[in-house]
C-alpha cells in the first residue's frame, strides 16, 4: 500500500476508511514503543535501528509481497522525527 492514500487502501481493501485509520494508529503506536525501546532500553543509536531493520528485511526474501510491504511501513514508521 506503499504510496497510497487513505481513501485509496479504503477501496483497495474494500474497507471503511476509519478502520484503516485504527489499523494505521494501533501499528504506529507499536512501531513508536519498539523504537523506545530499542533506543532507550538497549541503548542504540537510531542508525542502529535503521540497521537493524534493513537487514531484517535482507534476510525476509522468501516472504510474500504483503509482508515485505509491511516491514518497509514500519521501517518507515520508526525514522526519527
Amino acid at each position: 500500500m506503499e504510496g497510497k492514500g487513505i481513501r485509496s487502501i479504503e477501496r483497495t481493501l474494500n474497507i471503511h476508511r476509519d478502520t484503516v485509520c485504527s489499523i494505521l494508529d494501533t501499528v504506529g503506536c507499536h512501531a513508536k514503543e519498539l523504537t523506545n525501546y530499542l533506543v532507550h532500553n538497549l541503548r542504540l543509536s537510531t542508525y542502529e535501528v535503521d540497521e537493524l531493520f534493513a537487514t531484517i528485511q535482507k534476510k525476509r526474501k522468501g516472504l510474500s509481497q504483503k509482508e515485505m510491504n509491511s516491514l518497509a511501513q514500519a521501517r518507515k514508521l520508526l525514522r526519527p522525527v
